[in-house]
C-alpha cells in the first residue's frame, strides 16, 4: 500500500498523577509533510523534555519519513509544581540596589512586601521528575498518533497510486503508439536508401564507392533504431508497477530513480528517432512522466 508523507492526528490526554496532586491535561498535535528524510521539530513543555529522545525513536519506527512536527501543550503546568521557596539572594539584591538608590538620590520611602513580591524571579519552584505513569502514557498517546498519521498517509496514498497508475497506463499507450511509428519510420528510410543507392549506382561505376555509401546508409538507418530503448521502457514501466504493488513501505526514492530512467530513455528516442510523429509522442511522455514525478516527491 502506497502512503504519502501528508498527515495529521491530535489528541487531548488526561493523566493523573501518582503523588495525589491534579491531573495533568495535555494536547498532542502530530503533523507530517513531505521531505527527502526523516526530520523532526518537537515542541515539549519543559517537564516532558526528557522524553524527546524516546519520541524521536518512536515516531522514527513508524513514519520512516518526512518532515514531523511534534507538539506537546500542558495546559497546567503548576500541577507539576511541588515546592515554592524564596529566592534569598535575588531578594537581598532588590533590597540592596533600593537601598542605594534611596542613599545616593536621597529618596525616602518603605520597601513594601506587597511591592516585593511582584518583581520577577523572588520564587523560585521546584517541578516533580516525571514519574513512570506520566512518561508511558504520553509515549503510548504519541504512538497512538502515529497510527493515526499513518491512516491519514495511506487513505491520500491510494489517491496517489490510482493517478500513478493512470499515468502509466497513458506512457504504455504512448509507447505501443511509437513502436508502431518507429517500423514506419524506418521502412520509409529503408525505401529511400534503397533509391539513394539505385541513383548512385547508376551515377558512379566505382564499386568502391558503391560500397561506401551502402556502408554509410545502413549505419544511418541503424541510428533510427530504438528498439532498445523502447525495450528498456517498457521494463522501467513494469518495475513502476511491481513497487507499487510490493510490500515495502518505502517506495518514493525508488518510484522516483526508476521514473527518471525513463526520461532518460524518452529523450535518448527522440534523439535517435528523427521522425516528427515520434517527437510529438515523446513531448507527450515527458509530461506524463512529470507529472507521475511530481505525485512520487510526496509518497515515502
Amino acid at each position: 500500500m502506497i502512503q504519502s508523507m501528508t498527515g495529521f492526528a491530535s489528541q487531548t490526554l488526561i493523566i493523573e498523577q501518582s503523588n495525589g496532586q491534579q491531573p495533568l491535561h495535555l494536547t498532542i498535535h502530530l503533523k507530517s509533510l513531505n521531505s527527502r528524510f526523516f526530520e523532526i521539530t518537537c515542541k515539549l513543555p519543559p517537564a516532558l523534555t526528557a522524553l524527546e529522545t524516546d519520541l524521536i525513536k518512536q515516531l522514527k519506527t513508524c513514519l520512516h519519513r518526512g518532515q514531523i512536527y511534534l507538539t506537546i501543550h500542558l495546559h497546567n503546568p503548576n500541577s507539576l509544581i511541588s515546592e515554592v521557596s524564596a529566592a534569598t539572594q535575588t531578594v537581598k539584591g532588590y533590597i540592596g540596589a533600593i537601598n542605594q538608590i534611596k542613599t545616593e538620590f536621597n529618596l525616602a520611602g518603605k520597601i513594601e512586601l506587597e511591592q516585593l513580591i511582584r518583581l520577577p524571579h523572588v520564587f523560585t519552584f521546584t517541578e516533580n521528575e516525571i514519574d513512570e505513569s506520566l512518561r508511558s502514557q504520553t509515549l503510548e498517546a504519541v504512538s497512538e498518533l502515529g497510527s493515526a498519521v499513518i491512516i491519514a498517509r495511506q487513505e491520500e496514498g491510494a489517491i496517489l497510486e490510482q493517478d500513478l497508475r493512470l499515468r502509466i497506463e497513458n506512457m504504455q499507450t504512448l509507447i505501443e503508439q511509437i513502436i508502431i511509428l518507429s517500423s514506419k519510420n524506418i521502412e520509409l528510410k529503408k525505401s529511400e536508401m534503397i533509391n539513394k543507392i539505385e541513383q548512385f549506382a547508376q551515377e558512379f561505376s566505382d564499386p568502391v564507392l558503391l560500397e561506401n555509401q551502402k556502408a554509410h546508409l545502413h549505419s544511418s538507418l541503424d541510428k533510427l533504431d530504438i528498439h532498445e530503448e523502447i525495450t528498456r521502457f517498457s521494463g522501467h514501466l513494469k518495475k513502476l508497477t511491481q513497487i507499487l504493488g510490493s510490500e515495502q513501505i518505502e517506495k518514493g526514492k525508488n518510484l522516483d530513480f526508476t521514473l527518471q530512467e525513463c526520461n532518460r530513455e524518452v529523450n535518448t528516442i527522440a534523439a535517435k528517432a528523427n521522425y516528427l510523429e515520434i517527437n510529438s509522442l515523446t513531448i507527450e511522455l515527458k509530461v506524463e512522466i512529470e507529472k507521475a514525478r511530481q505525485q512520487v516527491q510526496n509518497i515515502i
